[in-house]
């Protein structure tokens, strides 16, 4: 029972479960799925599946129903659901049935790619599904030549796919031709979005910045202050290439959350007036609440260009869903809500006493290991306040949170001896489960793909020896790479990382563990200390950074978190061995 009071999401979700029927809350992985009688008979059409981070209601949860979303997956205010909760989507919406076909569709952010991209790799081979594609939705044009480790941000176009894919999946298209058809829209750009941010100070906008992002990141352009938005228009206009568009279009604007009807409305006829007498018609306006951002005050704007009257046909199929006409249908509150709770299941269920005659390592190097997991776990929740400060620098503040959080996982399941530490290979692919259920976002997608990529090395051969921890470590980095898409010189964990990868390898040249670990660890300082001088160039920061050059200068308070992380780990190893001798 929940005490009223309680400011978070299980409460809000309940609530918008109240008062929108047709809807089952599974409630331990925050997931809304469609319960109407029509969704829970149809086995044939394909399920649109979306979500994110809290904070941008009415996405994704308003689009739950016929004719868009079958569900909606919800993380923590600004933060990606996790990849259980992803996979759980799959599972719930096709009652487990793998020949269901499944668009998933994602906003271009670093966590929600790679927690619903693991999530369809384990839908695809442990679970068998082989009828699942999904796109990405990359519509901001705010930045003009953005960083291949980070693309451009999905801002309203996902509105606006969700749409088009849910109509077409009502109508009975087919997964393909439904992929296809959204994928075209996005490749050729059709789509394409920007916004801003201000504080309305009576008869002026004031701290205006152009290209804000929905969590916070600072945006490309800055203006102190504005007597009317002309100004603001033009940049607009010319990010959007109004002058470029030779189709008619439709129009979509957002609020943001926080921006009055007053001045909404005050900049819809400003911009409107802009674009009158164009060569393109406007075939088509929305206007409201799509995409918020925590009731910040700010607007953005949308263009579709349409060079297919079917697409209108599609804008127009009739949704049942929370944001239709939504201030116009009288609601009422139910206390009765369904709600469940949904377990997946684990990938290996196998006990950790399984496979006796693997059990040859040393007794001594098991209990260095077990030493090594608390000395560090302790110390990432001894630094969890400074690694909020450190990213509240450039981020948003929570890397200490979700780092404890996955200390505190691994460090229950230590002390129920439930960690099958005889057997790196089973032990690393253990971590990476735990850190993948308790972290969330980024970082805990992160973090499980390294441990999981790191456990090839020791298939094979399950000793401790430098050599495999070596391969390990190489595995984990090229994880990393591939699915995070970050590189070497990003301001990412991999500065720390990779510096202390390459010591290790030169010093372990001469045979001795114990020095191959100081290099480990010195190394990884060096890397951290290295990121302070460097500007992100991946992650949610670094839009605000995309148009500077190599030749920029940028100095930081402190290192980045993640790579400051690596270097807690790196000494926690140190320190335990180091005891030993």
């Amino acid at each position: 029972m929940v005490s009223v009071g309680d400011i978070n999401l299980r409460n809000s979700l309940l609530g918008f479960v109240g008062v929108h029927g047709d809807i089952l809350y599974v409630k331990n992985h925050n997931i809304l799925l469609r319960d109407d009688e029509e969704f829970r008979n149809d086995r044939k059409s394909v399920l649109i599946i979306s979500g994110g981070g809290s904070g941008h209601e009415p996405f994704p949860v308003g689009f739950v129903g016929k004719g868009m979303l079958s569900a909606a997956i919800c993380g923590e205010i600004f933060t990606s659901p996790s990849v259980t909760s992803c996979l759980a989507s799959i599972l719930l919406s096709t009652q487990n049935d793998p020949n269901r076909e499944i668009l998933m569709v994602i906003n271009n952010y670093t966590g929600d790619r790679l927690n619903f991209g693991l999530a369809i790799e384990m839908a695809r081979n442990i679970h068998k599904y082989q009828n699942i594609k999904s796109i990405i939705i990359d519509d901001d044009c705010a930045i003009d030549n953005p960083r291949n480790s980070t693309g451009r941000r999905g801002l309203t176009g996902i509105n606006l796919i969700i749409k088009i894919a849910g109509a077409m999946s009502a109508k009975g298209f087919p997964l393909n031709y439904i992929h296809e058809q959204c994928s075209s829209i996005l490749n050729n750009r059709m789509i394409r979005t920007i916004g801003f941010t201000f504080q309305h100070n009576r008869n002026e906008l004031n701290q205006i910045d152009i290209g804000y992002g929905i969590h916070g990141e600072a945006g490309a352009l800055k203006l102190d202050n504005a007597k009317c938005f002309k100004s603001i228009i033009g940049i607009l206009r010319h990010k959007l290439k109004i002058t470029e568009i030779k189709s008619d279009i439709i129009v979509l604007f957002n609020n943001l959350g926080g921006a009055s009807e007053f001045i909404f409305y005050n900049f819809i006829k400003d911009f409107m007036d802009s674009i009158n007498g164009s060569t393109f018609n406007v075939i088509k306006i929305y206007a409201g609440k799509f995409l918020t951002s925590l009731g910040k005050e700010g607007i953005g704007v949308s263009i579709m260009e349409i060079k297919d009257n079917s697409i209108i046909e599609l804008l127009e199929y009739p949704t049942d869903t929370a944001v239709k006409y939504l201030f116009n249908i009288p609601l009422s509150y139910s206390h009765n809500t369904r709600e469940m709770d949904f377990q997946v299941p684990k990938v290996d269920e196998s006990s950790k006493h399984e496979d006796e005659e693997l059990k040859n390592v040393k007794k001594y190097e098991i209990e260095i290991m077990k030493k090594v997991l608390m000395k560090v776990c302790h110390d990432i929740n001894d630094a969890r306040g400074d690694l909020n400060l450190m990213d509240k620098e450039l981020g948003d503040s929570d890397t200490g949170d979700t780092l404890s959080r996955g200390a505190c996982a691994i460090l229950d399941e230590l002390l129920k001896d439930n960690l099958n530490t005889d057997n790196p290979h089973k032990f690393l692919i253990t971590l990476s489960d735990i850190l993948m259920r308790s972290m969330g976002g980024s970082s805990g997608a992160i973090f499980s793909i390294f441990f999981q990529c790191a456990s090839i090395a020791f298939r094979d051969c399950n000793e401790y020896c430098i050599t495999n921890w070596l391969q390990a470590l190489s595995n984990g980095i090229d994880g990393i790479m591939r699915y995070g898409k970050a590189e070497i010189g990003d301001r990412t964990l991999l500065d720390s990382l990779c510096v202390g990868y390459n010591e290790m390898k030169i010093a372990f040249n001469d045979g001795n563990m114990l020095e191959a670990v100081k290099a480990f660890a010195n190394g990884c300082q060096i890397g951290c200390d290295n990121t302070k001088n460097m500007f992100p160039k991946s992650g949610r920061s670094a839009y605000a950074y995309a148009d500077k050059d190599s030749d920029f200068k940028f100095i930081s308070e402190f290192p980045d978190s993640g790579a400051y992380v690596i270097s807690i780990i790196s000494n926690g190893i140190l320190n335990v061995l180091q005891g030993q001798q």
